[in-house]
């Protein structure tokens, strides 16, 4: 039996776009990238995501903040993988 239950694949989407759009959020902001930032609040205001969505991720982010900019990160790594999944679904199948 699995630890994860079967959950609808849009409501699985929809935490991966507030995710990405939270870490966008630190990590551009951390660089001064306000396009960036502007860019990653923009997708999070566009999911309408409840503080208790939002908290969370928020905190995990900015505890995994570089020291200095050129220093990789959990943080970046995480944002990289959450953009290599689609949004939606590709005609591929």
């Amino acid at each position: 039996m699995s630890d994860h239950p079967e959950r609808p694949l849009s409501a699985v989407r929809r935490e991966l776009r507030i995710e990405r759009a939270v870490l966008g959020i630190v990590v551009h902001g951390y660089a001064r990238d306000s396009y960036g930032a502007g860019d990653a609040f923009a997708d999070l205001a566009a999911a309408e995501p409840t503080m208790l969505e939002v908290f969370p991720l928020l905190l995990w982010a900015l505890q995994r903040l570089p020291r200095g900019v050129g220093e990789p990160t959990e943080l970046r790594d995480r944002l990289t993988t959450l953009y290599s999944v689609p949004d939606e679904e590709t005609g591929d199948a």
